[in-house]
């Protein structure tokens, strides 16, 4: 079955606990443990983390989110001991995964990020001696990925990682997954299961039945599914349990 991600506003303990336990309760695989949205989300507090871990039981899937600042994913050496020393808080707080994404400014032709492989490998290295799941997150979208898609894929691969975040276009350009199907279908297809592609994106309800009918079926062990505003209920601003049911309602129809 396709794994869902909800994506969790870890500010206060009140509002974790409820998040995390609603999306336990609609059937969420993991949750994406983050704290100030408004700035794309950075790492949470230790108690946010050990919030979580309780409430989302014995299901293996408190991912947490690898981010020290806002702004851009290039890292001085200075941000990256303090990303070290928040992948082994994160492990002894109860997580059972890391997600975070460093670059480095190398041009190509078109402009753009180069993925910082060394601190990505010694990074990745050090969660996976704790036991932890490392996912790349929406930096992969910073990347060439129109032109270089499979390249850098591989790269990732070759660093270790275990899961990719992707809408499938450039983070500035504004796209939903759902408008990037044929694209996602190619990475999934390509990836064959070394590298687990997970599609955030505008994925609700209302885009799931279009998106899942681009993807290859066949291969829905090698693929899941990240929502965050998808599930948020308009008046509290909460994740919603019957959001994330309409979701995983359209999960289960899949063959």
């Amino acid at each position: 079955m396709i794994p869902l991600e909800i994506c969790i506003d870890a500010n206060t303990a009140t509002n974790t606990r409820l998040d995390v336990q609603t999306a336990y309760m609609g059937g969420a695989a993991t949750v994406e443990l983050c704290t100030d949205l408004a700035a794309q989300g950075l790492t949470p507090s230790p108690e946010m983390i050990t919030v979580a871990r309780a409430a989302f039981g014995q299901r293996r899937g408190v991912m947490v989110m690898i981010r020290p600042r806002a702004g851009n994913f290039v890292y001085s050496p200075t941000e990256v001991a303090l990303m070290h020393e928040q992948i082994g808080v994160a492990a002894h707080a109860g997580a059972d995964g890391v997600v975070l994404g460093l670059l480095t400014p190398q041009a190509y032709a078109c402009g753009t990020y180069a993925i910082d492989m060394p601190h990505v490998t010694m990074l990745t290295a050090y969660a996976k001696s704790l036991g932890l799941k490392v996912t790349f997150h929406r930096a992969f979208d910073e990347l060439p990925i129109q032109t270089q898609p499979h390249a850098l894929l591989d790269q990732l691969i070759g660093a270790g990682i275990d899961r990719v975040l992707t809408c499938g276009a450039a983070l500035a350009s504004g796209k939903h997954a759902v408008e990037c199907g044929a694209w996602l279908a190619d990475l999934i297809d390509y990836a064959q299961g070394r590298i687990k592609v997970v599609i955030a994106g505008g994925v609700a309800a209302a885009t799931v039945p279009t998106l899942l009918a681009q993807l290859p079926t066949e291969a829905s062990a090698r693929f899941g599914l990240h929502s965050h505003s998808g599930v948020i209920d308009p008046v509290t601003q909460r994740v919603s349990l019957a959001k994330v049911q309409q979701i995983m309602t359209y999960i289960n129809k899949m063959p």
